[in-house]
């Protein structure tokens, strides 16, 4: 199973997930287990923002602070900006939006320019 992941050029999971994921390796973060499988890794952490693992290079985004209403969907909302975009801010915002619905309403473009 984890030999498949290193063909990826881009893994996104959340913050449990990662820490599953390392632990299942041995790897003691999980920037080693980016640099192990040679792949770019993101990992999301809801309000805290999300962080960026490539090439040795970690970068963390913030968050965008918003009144969530319903978190259901949040996850698919990023991956989905993330993978349109290329662009963690972008998805991060995007994914923002989408809890401020109940459910998994799409949010609109205008709302993200107001946001």
């Amino acid at each position: 199973f984890f030999s498949g992941l290193a063909e990826s050029d881009l893994i996104c999971m959340n913050k449990y997930e990662s820490e599953a994921y390392t632990k299942a390796l041995g790897a003691d973060h999980i920037s080693i287990l980016s640099k192990r499988l040679s792949v770019d890794i993101c990992v999301t952490d809801g309000d805290k923002g999300s962080t960026y693992y490539s090439n040795g290079e970690t970068k963390e985004y913030s968050s965008v602070k918003v009144e969530c209403v319903d978190s259901c969907g949040a996850g698919d909302a990023f991956l989905a900006a993330l993978v349109a975009t290329g662009d963690v801010s972008m998805a991060n915002k995007w994914a923002a939006l989408s809890v401020t619905k109940q459910g998994t309403e799409v949010p609109k473009m205008e709302e993200l320019d107001e946001l």
